[in-house]
């Protein structure tokens, strides 16, 4: 039953996902599309809570110096499914700071059933560690970064380089072949809203931004935008990164720039990716 509901959960998600207020300013918990009730407000709250706890759970150590990467203390978004029967969900992000490590996608279904998610956005060596047990070592890298071609000469001040970071995003198209047993092409939307924006002076990152490209608004692809220093001079490149099992292919005007394949790949511990159902601790209380 538990492998039914994860392949349901795995293959259904799409549609109907809440976005956050702006990035820099998440929501503690999702729009309402009705009126709810006190109880059905604690209860979103505590969903919240379990949510985050369970993922901070989880601490990266990066490179040959095994530097901590932890989970944001703020989802970037958060989100609901009542076509594929998940009550709540969340996008987290495990950062050193400065570049993202790792995105997580958390779907919590019911009480008895939750779904986690993990990606690779960094080329860099990682070891994911729950308490002191090892549980993720990808064995090698497959997010990296392109240079763009015809980038626009980067503005001077933040706020035009938001606007030019938007332009470039949606010069891309991505399509994401969804669905376990017949996949059917859907091209996903951009998200104009970054979900998150970062710097990172010692990788040389001038300005960085991550972007959705989403069914509804639940990410199934996740761009890395960034301006980076290139010696005397400054160059936009870009990374796609997965945030589903089903391939994915991204194209700019016209030209294929990345794609990745179907990936229904479980639990796995040196893959890119992890996803699987979440394991709870004995004693860790799970809201309704």
């Amino acid at each position: 039953m538990h492998a039914l509901r994860l392949l349901l959960s795995l293959s259904a998600y799409a549609a109907f996902a809440l976005p956050l207020c702006p990035a820099q300013e998440p929501a503690e918990k999702p729009p309402a599309q009705e009126k709810t009730s006190p109880a059905d407000n604690e209860l979103a709250e505590q969903r919240l809570k379990f949510m985050k706890e369970a993922l901070g759970r989880y601490e990266l150590r990066l490179g040959p110096d095994r530097t901590p990467a932890k989970l944001l203390a703020t989802p970037l978004l958060r989100w609901s499914n009542p076509v594929s029967g998940v009550q709540d969900g969340l996008v987290g992000l495990y950062t050193t700071g400065g570049r993202p490590t790792a995105v997580v996608q958390f779907a919590f279904h019911h009480q008895q059933f939750q779904v986690h998610e993990f990606y690779a956005v960094t080329p860099v060596e990682f070891e994911m560690l729950r308490g002191t047990q090892s549980i993720w070592k990808p064995a090698k890298a497959i997010f990296a970064f392109q240079d763009l071609k015809d980038g626009p000469p980067p503005a001077k001040s933040t706020n035009l380089r938001l606007t030019q970071m938007r332009q470039i995003a949606a010069e891309f198209t991505v399509t994401d072949e969804f669905g376990w047993d017949k996949p059917e092409t859907q091209i996903l939307r951009l998200m104009p809203q970054p979900l998150h924006r970062y710097t990172d002076e010692a990788a040389g990152v001038v300005e960085g931004a991550l972007f959705s490209f989403a069914m509804g608004t639940n990410p199934e692809a996740v761009l890395l935008l960034e301006l980076v220093q290139n010696g005397d001079a400054l160059k936009w490149q870009f990374g796609f990164a997965p945030m589903t099992i089903y391939e994915l292919k991204a194209t700019r005007k016209d030209e294929k720039v990345w794609s990745i394949g179907e990936r229904k790949i479980f639990n796995s511990y040196d893959t890119p990716f992890r996803v699987g159902p979440y394991p709870p601790e004995p004693d860790e209380v799970i809201p309704k």
